[in-house]
């Protein structure tokens, strides 16, 4: 008998992930699919993607969906970006001849952009700290 019980409790369990996973998903896309459409309609010039990602910075800022709300699937994410990266590494192999000519200038935007983006975070974690402490 406690093994039908315990087979029972799981199969609840696995629904509850199921269905929270569902709303976690559901609420990133429908976040994701605001932002391409903001971007079709309004003709910018910018990817969906990127307005989807201020319009959730919004969201979270006001409250209006909580950490809690995503951190599954934003965990899993995180956890596997690197996995995201593989395509546009195979892309950049395979079409290795475009960047013919232009090595030198790749070469240094990449450099650029990485110090930018490492002193940027630096910066902003270093506020952010300092602004935790004085509170």
């Amino acid at each position: 008998m406690p093994l039908k019980r315990k087979k029972q409790n799981l199969q609840v369990m696995s629904i509850d992930l199921f269905i929270s996973l569902a709303k976690e998903i559901t609420i990133i896309l429908a976040v994701y699919l605001m932002g391409e459409l903001l971007a079709y309609f309004s003709g910018a010039q910018h990817f969906g993607g990127i307005i989807g990602l201020f319009i959730l910075l919004a969201l979270l800022h006001l409250h209006i969906i909580k950490v809690s709300d995503i951190h599954k699937v934003t965990t899993f994410f995180l956890e596997h970006m690197a996995f995201f990266f593989i395509p546009a590494g195979v892309s950049i192999m395979a079409n290795y001849y475009l960047l013919d000519g232009v090595y030198l200038q790749v070469f240094i935007l990449l450099t650029l952009s990485t110090l930018f983006v490492m002193s940027s975070t630096a910066l902003c974690v270093d506020f952010l700290l300092k602004r935790r402490n004085v509170s």
